[in-house]
This record gives structure tokens, C-alpha cells and sequence, in this order.
């Protein structure tokens, strides 16, 4: 079984002694038995005052997570939650004990948390690998800049979790879940199951697609009247790429319209063993080579 957990926390600010105020994780676990279906389970805690050292918090760090809105013994509210320290941290290390973590920053989570369980007497004993979920969708973003539904190519770091939610697109953390621990746990397992999920869609379809002035997305030749269908030359040469069983099946013989579009040029970028231009186009580049080898080589020679 692999257990991941989305994680993140509030905290009584970034000093080295943070303490955690409230916590929110959830725990997913993917069995090994593919006939099991995945499990999900949802966890959630404030930690009682006396477990916090409010005399070294930072104000600032505090009125980020509204803490004296959201705390049950702030603001006098039915908890869903509230627990000491201790019991709070060793339900963490029940819950992430082997398990990847999960999170928006997730260092500065795993590291609040396992200095409070040294502290008790605890061991954390998650993954030693991290997942920081932002720098997972970045570099999915990047791999997929033009090739696929929205072609969104990132900016320089830092990348901000709204802009990165944009660039994804995904609806934006509701404001009454934003900056709380569960509602941003949540979010982050939304990231993570955007960036890791399979593909819905051809990852070739923005390379033969056309724009909006009718201009192959791949080769940049004019598609014409085919504009919103595909490039010929580009789809064939996808199609005998990513399946060249059904490509044989036919007889190796493309249908006339893509033909006259191979045809019409492309021959370097688009080659094709059947078509007499690529032939050419082929002996010609092996030829030309040659031309502009042989003299050096000669001279090696000497």
C-alpha cells in the first residue's frame, strides 16, 4: 500500500519554535491489490492554547489564518477539534508514518512538526521525499507549454499558489477555506490530482491543430479551408508515429487529402518512406552531406 498525505498546517508564525494552531491533513491510500478501490480519509484539529507559547507568536503569522476568528477558544465557537499538543502530534505520527507528504510549502509544515515531536519524544517517520505541490505543477505547466489545452508556459519563480491555480485552471480556493488548514489541504489535493492525473486529451493535438489565422500550430503552414481539422502532413505524420499498426493495416497509403497536403511541402520536417518527395528530399540531404564531409575528411586522412 502507498499512503500519501495531504498536508498543511497554520502556525504561530515562522520562527524556529512555531508552534502548530491547527492542522488539516488528508490521508490516501492507493492498494496494492488494484481490485481495492483507494481510500480517503480526512483529518482534522485545533491544538489547545496552553500547547501554543502565544507569548513568542507573531501577530502578523497569527491574523494570516484569522486565529482569533477561527479558534475555537479565541472566538468561542463549537469546536470541530480541540486537543493538546501531545495527542495531536501523535496522532500525526500515526497518520504520515511512511507516507509522502504532500503540500504548498511542505518543508515548513514537516519541519514545525517534527520539531515539536523531538521535543515529546517522537520520531517523524514520513518519506524522507517531500512533494511540494507548486513546484510539481510548474513543471508540468513547462512540460506541456503549447502542446496541450490552455499552453500555458510559467513565469520566473517565485510562483504564488493563485497564479499557479490560474495557469491550471483551476477555480481559486474559496475565501472562507483559504489560509485554513483542511480547506488548504484540500486545494493541494486538487494540484496534485490535476498535474498527476492521465491525459484526457492527445498530447500531438496542438501540434497539428490549427490557430486562429489558419496556420498549423507545428509546421506554421497554411492550412486553408482545413483550419480546425488539422494539418494533413502533421497528422499523418502523428498518425504513423503513434500508430503505425493501424498506419500498416491500411496499406500504408494515406488518404488523397493528405497526400496533395504532403505533397504541397514539408517533406524535411513531415519524411515519409512511401512518398516519393521524401525520397528524394532524403537522397538530396545524404548527398548534400557528403559534399560538405568529404573534403574535410580527406584532409584528415593525409
Amino acid at each position: 500500500m502507498t499512503r500519501i498525505v495531504f498536508l498543511d498546517t497554520e502556525t504561530t508564525g515562522v520562527h524556529p519554535d512555531r508552534r502548530v494552531w491547527e492542522i488539516g491533513m488528508i490521508a490516501r491510500d492507493d492498494h496494492d491489490d488494484a481490485a481495492t478501490p483507494r481510500t480517503e480519509r480526512e483529518y482534522h484539529a485545533f491544538v489547545d492554547l496552553d500547547g501554543l507559547d502565544l507569548g513568542n507568536a507573531d501577530r502578523r503569522a497569527l491574523d494570516i489564518g484569522r486565529f482569533y476568528q477561527r479558534h475555537p477558544q479565541m472566538a468561542g465557537t463549537k469546536p470541530i477539534r480541540v486537543t493538546d499538543e501531545v495527542t495531536m502530534l501523535q496522532w500525526v505520527e500515526e497518520i504520515t508514518r511512511d507516507a509522502v507528504l504532500v503540500g504548498v510549502n511542505v518543508q515548513f509544515d514537516a519541519e514545525a512538526l517534527a520539531a515539536r515531536m523531538r521535543f515529546w519524544g517522537m520520531l517523524p517517520a514520513w518519506r524522507y521525499s517531500l512533494v511540494e505541490v507548486n513546484s510539481l505543477a510548474v513543471g508540468y505547466l513547462f512540460s506541456n507549454a503549447g502542446s496541450g489545452p490552455g499552453g500555458v508556459r510559467p513565469g520566473p519563480p517565485p510562483w504564488r499558489s493563485d497564479t499557479v491555480t490560474e495557469w491550471l485552471g483551476l477555480d481559486p480556493v474559496d475565501e472562507a477555506e483559504r489560509h485554513t488548514a483542511l480547506g488548504d489541504a484540500r486545494h493541494v489535493m486538487r494540484v496534485y490530482d490535476k498535474v498527476t492525473a492521465e491525459p484526457t486529451f492527445d498530447p500531438w493535438a496542438g501540434r497539428y491543430a490549427a490557430d486562429a489565422r489558419g496556420n498549423c500550430l507545428a509546421c506554421g503552414e497554411k492550412i486553408g479551408a482545413r483550419a480546425g481539422k488539422g494539418c494533413g502532413p502533421c497528422y499523418a505524420y502523428r498518425q504513423l508515429v503513434t500508430d503505425p499498426a493501424a498506419y500498416d493495416a491500411a496499406g500504408g497509403d494515406w488518404p488523397a487529402e493528405l497526400q496533395d497536403d504532403h505533397a504541397a511541402g514539408r517533406h524535411d520536417a513531415y519524411p515519409h518512406p512511401d512518398c516519393a518527395g521524401c525520397t528524394l528530399a532524403a537522397g538530396a540531404r545524404r548527398a548534400d552531406a557528403a559534399a560538405d564531409t568529404g573534403p574535410a575528411d580527406q584532409g584528415q586522412n593525409h
